[in-house]
């Protein structure tokens, strides 16, 4: 069960993020991510993660019902929390983010 003190504090970590890349490089880091076939994984199923906005996200999470809220895992929202960072690292182009990426889909 997540406390809301959890969820305030994956919000406010979220806020904290660096800005969003423009469309254009999310719709090709996207291209790039799917053409590998990589999907993050998510105990949480968050709509077109690969695509999501740091405003997308935080309003996916304020708008879980406080009934989902009362079932979720601090692992859970930790994880969308790792995997957005990650995607904005590759939004970037930050080479360390790609090596993980590639890592991930040799293990495959």
């Amino acid at each position: 069960m997540v406390e809301s003190a959890y969820m305030n504090k994956i919000v406010r970590e979220i806020e904290a993020l660096p800005e969003d890349a423009g469309n254009d490089k999310i719709a090709q880091t996207e291209s790039e991510l799917l053409g590998y076939h990589y999907s993050p994984v998510l105990t949480l199923e968050v709509p077109h993660f690969l695509t999501c906005t740091k405003t997308d996200l935080l309003d996916f999470l304020n708008n879980i019902p406080p009934t989902q809220q009362s079932e979720l895992r601090e692992e859970d929202l930790s994880l969308i929390v790792y995997h957005y960072k990650l995607l904005q690292k590759l939004r970037r182009n930050d080479p360390e983010s790609w090596d993980i990426i590639m890592a991930l889909m040799d293990d495959d």
